[in-house]
């Protein structure tokens, strides 16, 4: 259950799997925001840093990678407490671990793609999004 409306920003170069997550956070009560890029999705949070509220990214994407993005969210003083989940189908579970574990662990969470519903919930759930 949803503590109350949120809005998450997915950045997916891939349409099919951002149309995926946009329909399963539609599900648990989330409003989305599209960006199919790094550069275009840090411009989004720039500009509108209070309607996001967690940040969803894909690492490999043209423009501005997932890990470029991130270093910028996190070294911004507008949004360096923005909670983040990274997805990759191409980094295995410990790189993207590693990765995570450079930044704050408590906001910074990694999934592998395919998503798997279950460990998108209960991450979620650590994110105090849903019950």
């Amino acid at each position: 259950m949803m503590l109350n409306k949120k809005t998450a920003l997915i950045v997916e170069d891939e349409e099919v799997s951002a149309l995926m997550l946009e329909n399963i956070l539609n599900k648990y009560g989330f409003e989305s925001i599209h960006c199919t890029n790094g550069k275009t999705a840090f411009e989004t949070l720039v500009h509108e840093q209070e309607a996001v509220d967690i940040l969803i990214s894909d690492i490999v994407m043209p423009d501005m990678d997932g890990k470029e993005l991130l270093h910028l969210v996190r070294s911004s003083d507008l949004t360096y407490d923005l909670p983040v989940i990274l997805i990759s189908g191409i980094l295995d579970k410990e790189q993207l671990s590693q990765l995570c574990q450079s930044y704050d662990i408590r906001l910074t969470k990694w999934l592998s793609k395919p998503v798997e519903l279950d460990k998108l919930r209960s991450i979620l759930v650590e994110l105090s999004f849903l019950r």
